[in-house]
């Protein structure tokens, strides 16, 4: 069972997308955060998130729904187009279940976790967004494996004396991916 209070144990320097709009809530979400061993990056406004997104990976963001100008159902939407692989976690004071799944139905979320947060809970559910985005992209590592052994196989055939230069090619792209 892993362990949620350390996850360095298992997710070396994961990073994290804090956004909420309270700077109270922030530092508290950040310090709890650092003190499980992540690396954290946090954002009080958005639109300032969506940026970071666009220039940065991150291993998990976590957001409020209730975020000033642009709501966190927008935000959440659009860090969900602009960072697909990123799992998202939501945070909120809400205590309506209709209207978090109202908020929500337009994206895809890890998980909900309610404010005041626990730390233990907020570390297992990063920890479990984590590996779960992390065994979806080594399955499609896998494919994308699969396809290029099949495509250089279709070059041997068609083609016996570039044989051999298809594999290192391959080998090549594979290690650069």
């Amino acid at each position: 069972m892993p362990s949620y209070d350390n996850p360095q144990k298992s997710l070396p320097k994961a990073s994290v997308l804090i956004v909420d709009d309270e700077p109270m809530v922030l530092r508290t979400l950040k310090r709890d955060l650092i003190k499980m061993g992540y690396r954290t990056v946090s954002a009080s406004d958005p639109s300032i998130a969506l940026a970071m997104l666009e220039v940065r990976h991150f291993d998990v963001v976590l957001t409020d729904l209730q975020l000033p100008l642009n709501n966190g159902e927008v935000f959440a939407v659009h860090a969900a187009r602009t960072a697909p692989s990123t799992p998202i976690v939501v945070i909120t004071g809400e205590d309506s279940l209709r209207r978090i799944h109202d908020q929500l139905e337009r994206i895809t979320v890890e998980t909900v976790i309610p404010k005041p947060h626990h730390p233990s809970a907020l570390g297992e559910a990063l920890q479990k967004a984590i590996l779960q985005s992390q065994q979806r992209l080594h399955g499609q590592e896998g494919e994308a494996r699969i396809i290029a052994t099949g495509l250089v196989r279709a070059l041997a055939l068609r083609d016996i004396e570039t044989e051999s230069h298809s594999r290192r090619v391959a080998a090549w792209a594979a290690i650069l991916a």
